[in-house]
């Protein structure tokens, strides 16, 4: 399957046992994955990084200011 120009932008927060299972699923998709995690407390940015996925660590002060700024750091334009 050839990757489409999709950016996917995955807001994590103590998510270890989920992370790897939702980067799996839009891999072979996007041509760009970004995890923007709210200072996890396990090793959620570990294994993200592991994944060879964008990662960027940044702390969630209001969700909607956050994840504005989370699309903002894809390559890929959307609208």
């Amino acid at each position: 399957m050839e990757k489409i120009n999709l950016s996917v932008v995955i807001l994590t927060r103590n998510e270890s046992k989920n992370i790897r299972d939702c980067i799996i699923s839009v891999n072979q998709l996007a041509d760009e994955i970004i995890v923007i995690d709210d200072f996890s407390e396990d090793n959620t940015v570990e294994i993200a990084k592991q994944m060879g996925v964008k990662v960027i660590v940044k702390k969630m002060e209001n969700e909607g200011i956050h994840r504005n700024w989370a699309y903002a750091q894809a390559k890929n334009s959307w609208g």
